[in-house]
C-alpha cells in the first residue's frame, strides 16, 4: 500500500520507502532527504531491516521531506503551516491504525511531529512511551544513509529499536556473540572453523558483506567488512577497507585475499547469503574471486 499526503509542495519528492503495510504494529517515519539518491538509501534501509528478520512489506512506512538551503547546506526550519499539515496527517493516520504500537522516527523533525504538543522538544536516542505507544527518535535524518561514519551510528539505533520491540512483545532473539578478526591469530581460528565444517553432514555457513556505496562502477566502491557465521549464536567479522585502518589484519591484504579465495572456491562447503547476486558481484569486482559454492539465497524465500 502507498500512503499519499498532498497537503504541501513536498508531495513531489520521491520517497525513500513508498511501499508499506498498513496492518503492521510498527511504523517507521523517515525524515527524507529530498535531493539525494533515494534509491540507494532505500536499498541500505532494506539491509538494516534484513538484519532483524523484517521486510519493508511487513512494516508501515511514511516519509516526510526536510528543506535544505542549497547555498548554505543547512536544513531550513519548517513553517508553522507545514508542521500543522504533517502533524494533522500523522495524527489521523495513527487514529485510523490503532494496532501501531511502536514508532521509529528517523530524524528529529519526524520525532517532533509526534511529540508535539504534548512533549516539549524531543528526547532522542531513547524510548518515550505516550498514549500506549512507544516512540524512538534518532538525532540524524535519513541522509546518514549516505555517510559511512554516521551509518554505523544508525545501525546501532536500529538495533536498540528492534531489541526493545522483540523484548516487549515477548519474542526471544538469541544473544549473538560477535568475534572480531583483528589479527592473524584470529584468522587462524576462523580457518580452523572452516576446516571443521568440511566434515559436517550439513556443511553450511552464512556470510554477509558490507560495502561503501552500492554502485560497483564508482571509484569509491569498496568492501569494508565480511562476516561469517556457522550457527545462530556466533559470528565472525573481518574489518577490511575502512577509511581508517586500525587493526593489524587490515594490512595483510594478500593473506586475506588467499583466505577468501579458499572459502568461496571450496566446493566441500556451501554458503548462504541474502541478495547473493550483489555479494557475488562485490567479491568478484573487489577481489577478482568467483564464488563457486553458493548454497542458497535467502532473498528467494
Amino acid at each position: 500500500m502507498k500512503f499519499k499526503c498532498n497537503k504541501c509542495s513536498f508531495k513531489a519528492y520521491k520517497p525513500v520507502a513508498p511501499i508499506s503495510n498498513k496492518d503492521s504494529d510498527i511504523l517507521i517515519l523517515i525524515d527524507t532527504p529530498s535531493n539525494y539518491n533515494d534509491y540507494d538509501y532505500g536499498k541500505r534501509i532494506n539491509k538494516l531491516f534484513k538484519k532483524y528478520n523484517v521486510s519493508k512489506h511487513n512494516i508501515a512506512l511514511l516519509n516526510m521531506c526536510y528543506k535544505k538551503n542549497e547555498a548554505t547546506g543547512k536544513i531550513a526550519a519548517y513553517t508553522d503551516s507545514e508542521i500543522s499539515n504533517c502533524y494533522s496527517y500523522l495524527k489521523t493516520f495513527l487514529n485510523k491504525n490503532p494496532q501501531i504500537k511502536y514508532v521509529f522516527c528517523l530524524g528529529m523533525n519526524a520525532g517532533n511531529l509526534f511529540m508535539k504538543p504534548e512533549v516539549e522538544g524531543t528526547v532522542v536516542n531513547k524510548y518515550i512511551e505516550k498514549n500506549g505507544k512507544f516512540y524512538y527518535t534518532t538525532y540524524n535524518p535519513a541522509d546518514v544513509l549516505g555517510r559511512e561514519w554516521l551509518y554505523d551510528d544508525l545501525k546501532e539505533h536500529f538495533k536498540r529499536f528492534f531489541n526493545h520491540f522483540y523484548k516487549h512483545k515477548g519474542l526471544i532473539k538469541p544473544d549473538i556473540k560477535i568475534n572480531k578478526i583483528l589479527k592473524l591469530e584470529d584468522l587462524e581460528i576462523l580457518k580452523r572453523k572452516f576446516k571443521a565444517l568440511e566434515k559436517k553432514k550439513w556443511p553450511f555457513f552464512s556470510y554477509d558483506i558490507e560495502t561503501h556505496g552500492l554502485d560497483m562502477l564508482s571509484s569509491d566502491f569498496r568492501i569494508i567488512s565480511i562476516s561469517f557465521s556457522f550457527n545462530a549464536k556466533e559470528a565472525y567479522v573481518i574489518p577490511l577497507d575502512h577509511s581508517q585502518q586500525k587493526y593489524p589484519i587490515q594490512k595483510e591484504k594478500q593473506i586475506l585475499i588467499d583466505f577468501f579465495k579458499d572459502v568461496f572456491s571450496n566446493r566441500k562447503i556451501r554458503g548462504i547469503a541474502h541478495n547473493a547476486k550483489f555479494e557475488y558481484k562485490s567479491i568478484y569486482k573487489y577481489y577478482n574471486i568467483i564464488t563457486l559454492n553458493l548454497g542458497f539465497d535467502t532473498q528467494l524465500v
